[in-house]
């Protein structure tokens, strides 16, 4: 018996608009003859009273059934960084604009600050440098002299000498470390980028006055993208126990979709779910690693994506199209087409109500848990 969603869909559509035209026409009978006596001779109930229609009929079936969770996560960059002056001043020279593209190897740097006065700061250094090593090395030949001759000099001048050799040695020892400083100055008042990325903002124009602490511009390290996204604490142990498999099913990795491109699915590979739960939300923050695919849509930083989370598989599902299903009072019902023999003697179907268990939804099927067992005719 071949089945059909679309056309099953349409036929069942049509059904409830016939019963539901026939309840109104048998409504507005009953108005129109109200205040006139009911007919003699007793009719039927109408629960009584058997109606008659043409249906369209499926069958159940099984069939492996992927459970999966669904969830909403962010695209976030591998690194955003927020690059500040690093020296005060004022901005010399800008090499650069919003979605620029830099790399640390480029020849010119994303801003001089003061880079005249940085550099005059290290020449001053390198000569202070010098003459501290002057110093130092006339200090150590008194030293030395005082102790090869000891005879000639008093014990006063003795202890003048060797103090004046240490001090000489520790002006010698600040000025390196003054040297080292004015150069780290100089090479930070030429800003470069840390890393291979794209710039997000400019927050500085040439001749800005910044403090060593103040952001000019923020970049992104596009080269890994991940996706940031919560799962509820029923899937938690299922979700950490799968990413911690050395041999995992790619059948598994987590597929999402994004707002820009809803017909595209891409795919990531989870590396990390947190130990601590949001209390108030009861679930549990997870990252994956986003598969890059070889050709087809950018993905970027602050995209909203739809993700499915394949937990595990059962391969004998019973599934039903969802349209089978009736909620009621007694539970959650399907019916089963029956024959019989009526009081006529002519053959008849009848529609028996069975109560079952639904479970996991999916592409308009249900997960029957109970009550079929998968080769029935609904």
């Amino acid at each position: 018996m071949r089945f059909h969603v679309g056309v099953i869909c349409m036929r069942l559509f049509s059904v409830i608009v016939v019963v539901a035209g026939a309840f109104l026409l048998a409504t507005m009978a009953v108005g129109c003859t109200r205040g006139k006596s009911a007919p003699e001779g007793g009719g039927v109930p109408p629960s009584k009273v058997n109606i008659r229609r043409n249906v369209q009929l499926t069958k159940a079936v099984q069939q492996p059934l992927v459970y999966t969770v669904e969830t909403v996560g962010i695209i976030e960059a591998e690194g955003e960084t927020q690059l500040a002056a690093g020296v005060p001043g004022n901005v010399d020279e800008l090499n650069f604009r919003e979605g620029d593209i830099v790399d640390p190897g480029q020849k010119l740097p994303l801003i001089t600050i003061s880079e005249p006065l940085y550099e005059a700061a290290v020449k001053v250094a390198e000569a202070d440098l010098a003459r501290a090593r002057a110093r130092a090395d006339e200090a150590a030949e008194n030293w030395r002299l005082a102790n090869e001759n000891p005879a000639t000099l008093s014990k006063t001048e003795k202890l003048q000498r060797e103090a004046a050799d240490k001090v000489a040695k520790a002006e010698y020892s600040a000025a390196e470390a003054a040297l080292k400083r004015a150069k780290y100055n100089a090479e930070r008042s030429r800003l470069n980028p840390p890393y291979r990325g794209r710039i997000n903002k400019r927050l500085v124009t040439k001749g800005s006055y910044v403090e060593e602490r103040t952001v000019v511009a923020t970049m992104a390290d596009l080269s890994r993208m991940r996706l940031t996204m919560y799962v509820p604490e029923t899937a938690t142990a299922t979700v950490r126990e799968l990413m911690e498999k050395k041999n995992r099913d790619p059948q598994y990795d987590p597929e999402f979709t994004v707002l820009a491109f809803p017909r595209h699915t891409f795919k990531a590979r989870i590396f990390y779910v947190s130990t601590v739960g949001d209390p108030s939300t009861h679930q549990f923050e997870c990252k994956a690693e986003i598969i890059q695919p070889e050709s087809g849509p950018a993905l970027l930083p602050g995209f909203t994506a739809r993700v499915r989370i394949p937990l595990e598989t059962k391969k004998d599902a019973v599934l039903v199209h969802e349209e089978c299903l009736r909620s009621t009072e007694r539970g959650t019902l399907v019916f089963v087409p029956e024959e019989r023999v009526g009081a006529d003697g002519k053959r008849e179907w009848l529609a028996r109500a069975v109560r079952v268990v639904d479970g996991f939804r999916a592409k308009g099927m249900v997960e029957i848990r109970s009550g079929l067992n998968g080769d029935e005719v609904l």
